[in-house]
């Protein structure tokens, strides 16, 4: 009798321990996989300026998708494979508030070797006008973006924090493309716009 107990509890925690190393390994795969698409493929940011509305609005929870600007290394400025980047998209890069590294998000409206100027209020590239500002006094310089450089501008075109301000941004500092809100909270933080979740940025 006390053996067959015996038996019994052995069977029991060997079925535990499978259970448990299962359970562990299942674990340590699905951590292992959201650190690996963290890394190289998709990255959440939170909108906190309204340089980007109606766009973006402050609360809004972003997905960037990484591998369009290439593979970068972890903890290193190395990046393989050739940035693709593409006018009108919305891109997540590297920028400095204060002293602080953060990331800010403006719209591309040129691209490497483009001729960007802005005269009596209006905004060409290349010579075509894409472009007009609420005045006709905003002015900008004729420069070309260098090699490997984009210029980009707030949707509010106010030149917070975009290449009216900064210049053109080198896109060794791009780290993702906008794509989807996938949450967003009302300011202050009283309830969810349900109405903004899921939609594409485009």
């Amino acid at each position: 009798m006390d053996q067959g107990i015996e038996k019994i509890s052995r069977d029991l925690q060997e079925s535990l321990k499978k259970i448990l190393r299962d359970y562990a390994e299942a674990l340590f795969f699905a951590v292992l996989l959201a650190l690996l698409l963290r890394s190289f493929v998709l990255a959440s940011y939170k909108v906190t300026s309204s340089s980007m509305e109606p766009s973006l609005i402050p609360g809004d929870f972003i997905l960037g998708f990484k591998l369009p600007y290439g593979l970068k290394i972890p903890f290193s400025d190395e990046v393989f494979g050739e940035a693709r980047v593409k006018i009108g998209e919305l891109a997540v890069f590297s920028c400095s508030n204060n002293g602080r590294n953060t990331s800010c998000v403006k719209r591309v409206v040129g691209l490497p070797g483009d001729r960007i100027e802005v005269k009596a209020g209006k905004f060409f590239r290349n010579g075509i006008l894409t472009h007009s500002f609420l005045t006709d006094k905003a002015y900008h310089p004729t420069e070309v973006v260098p090699p490997g450089h984009v210029f980009v501008a707030s949707d509010h075109w106010a030149g917070s924090f975009d290449s009216f301000s900064l210049g053109p941004i080198p896109i060794q500092k791009f780290e993702a493309r906008a794509e989807i809100i996938w949450f967003s909270k009302r300011p202050g933080g009283q309830g969810v716009q349900w109405h903004r979740v899921g939609q594409l940025i485009r």
